[in-house]
C-alpha cells in the first residue's frame, strides 16, 4: 500500500507540476498578446500622428508656394513695369 501511495504522491506531483507549467506558458503567451496588442496600437497611433503632420505639412507647403507664385508675378510686374517705364 505504502509503494501505491507513493506512486499516486508522485504522479499527483507531476500533474501539480504539469498543470503550473501550463498556467505559466498561458500566462505568458496572454503577456506576448497585450504586448501585441499594444505595439499594433502604438504602430496605428504613429501612422495616424504621421498621416496628420503630413497634412500640415502640405497645407503649409501649399500655402508657400502660393505665396512665392505672388511673389514672383509681383515681379513680373514690376519687371515689366520697369521697361515700359524705361522706353
Amino acid at each position: 500500500m505504502r509503494f501505491i501511495r507513493k506512486k499516486i504522491d508522485k504522479l499527483d506531483n507531476k500533474i501539480n507540476k504539469l498543470i503550473e507549467e501550463y498556467e505559466n506558458a498561458q500566462g505568458k503567451e496572454e503577456e506576448h498578446e497585450a504586448e501585441n496588442a499594444a505595439t499594433e496600437l502604438s504602430v496605428k497611433y504613429q501612422i495616424q500622428s504621421f498621416k496628420n503632420e503630413l497634412g500640415k505639412l502640405s497645407s503649409a507647403r501649399d500655402k508657400i508656394i502660393k505665396s512665392k507664385n505672388n511673389q514672383e508675378s509681383i515681379i513680373k510686374s514690376d519687371e515689366k513695369n520697369i521697361k515700359h517705364n524705361n522706353k
